[in-house]
């Protein structure tokens, strides 16, 4: 065979194994081919989609549900009240309503280990209490479980119940929530509430220095007064018994002793002057706040809900 022929002949054998697709199995059983790549069919891609257990998307989509509330002025959620209670109760929140201010009172067992600051914020925000545009309004958020209370106020709330007015109505309900008389605390809390609204609406809204006067009954002013009588007249009756030379003088000269006082000399001397300047403030003309006269004012933040609000919190 010449070596033209070989080369043809070479040549159609290429063409023909060129054309089949040559594969071999490997020890570990993997498949690799020599050849044109295996047809779109064959190739196979095992893709798992991966989704929510149904309790995990169920929580998510009730994510705010402990938010939630039926509007009502009064949630007795931890069952603190009677039934008399919540009524009378209620009754008296019905009152501060028709004054164009809505105050809420909110029991919880437990918060769940939630900021009580937010949480009071959102539970007012989210379920629209407030009167008016603003807003205006109170509440008061107790969590039994954590013994957080909380107070959150909005609009003229803010105005009416300062950083110290609340101080002093908490130590006036802090003695009751601690000793588990909760009706009383949260009547206390409802009546100060409603005092300091309309004594804000005056234009003077009780702060630091201008705090409400306690009340004395008049039976204890008449009762003081004699008492203080008494208790001046025996002793003084005591020391009058024992002065037998005591008669009466109507003139200074008749106490000084004659020839007992010699002036010799006298003079005058310039010792110093001591001057003090002291600023007095004036008030702002030009529409800038002025700070309630020896008051703080409130507090304030933004809550989630791009809400401003005031308020305070504790334990009891």
């Amino acid at each position: 065979m010449t070596r033209r022929k070989l080369g043809f002949v070479l040549a159609l054998l290429c063409a023909f194994v060129s054309s089949f697709t040559l594969a071999y199995a490997t020890s570990d059983g993997d498949t690799i081919y020599l050849g044109p790549a295996p047809a779109e069919e064959e190739i196979k891609l095992d893709i798992q989609e991966e989704t929510l257990p149904e309790t995990a998307a169920a929580a998510v989509e009730t994510d705010h549900s402990y938010l939630l509330s039926d509007g009502s002025l009064l949630v007795d959620d931890a069952g603190l009240l009677s039934a008399s209670e919540k009524q009378a109760l209620l009754k008296k929140l019905e009152a501060i309503k028709a004054k164009n201010f809505e105050l809420v009172i909110v029991t919880k067992t437990s918060i769940g280990g939630r900021n009580v600051e937010t949480y009071v914020d959102d539970f007012y925000d989210t379920n629209g209490y407030g009167y008016g545009e603003k807003r205006d309004g109170a509440i008061l958020l107790l969590s039994m479980a954590e013994r957080d209370w909380a107070i959150g106020t909005t609009g003229f709330g803010i105005t009416a119940l300062t950083d110290a007015g609340q101080a002093y109505i908490m130590d006036k309900v802090l003695g009751s929530l601690s000793s588990g008389d909760y009706a009383k605390a949260f009547t206390t809390f409802a009546d100060l509430t409603d005092q300091f609204v309309d004594q804000a609406r005056t234009g003077a809204p009780y702060d630091t220095g201008n705090m409400p006067k306690g009340t004395v009954s008049p039976f204890w002013i008449f009762g003081d007064a004699v008492i203080g009588m008494l208790a001046a007249l025996v002793p003084m009756n005591a020391q009058k018994r024992r002065l037998h030379t005591v008669t009466t003088r109507t003139e200074a000269a008749d106490y000084a002793v004659s020839g007992s006082f010699k002036l010799n000399n006298s003079s005058e001397n310039f010792v110093g002057a001591q001057v003090r300047t002291i600023m007095i403030p004036r008030a702002r003309t030009d529409g800038g706040n002025v700070p309630h006269s020896g008051g703080t004012g409130s507090s304030i933040h933004v809550g989630s809900s791009g809400t401003t609000h005031g308020g305070s919190h504790g334990k009891f």
